[in-house]
């Protein structure tokens, strides 16, 4: 084993990070004003490999310091 790593991580590095995941979303977004906008989105998760089941929800407001 050369240069530190472990062989067995080296030639399986690829299949054990190989993700196969198909999502679905999407996002609205409105602006209060010149300053203010607020965000809505969402993403499902459909179906998955090698991958984690996660579903995201997220609600953002952003503030523009310089209009």
């Amino acid at each position: 084993f050369a240069g530190g790593l472990n062989p067995e991580l080296i030639l399986n590095h690829d299949p054990l990070l190989d993700e196969d995941f198909l999502f679905i979303g999407g996002g609205v977004s409105y602006a209060i004003n010149d300053r203010f906008t607020v965000t809505a989105v969402v993403r499902q998760f459909i179906r998955g490999y090698n991958t984690r089941d996660q579903d995201l929800y997220g609600l953002n407001l952003t503030w523009a310091a310089i209009p």
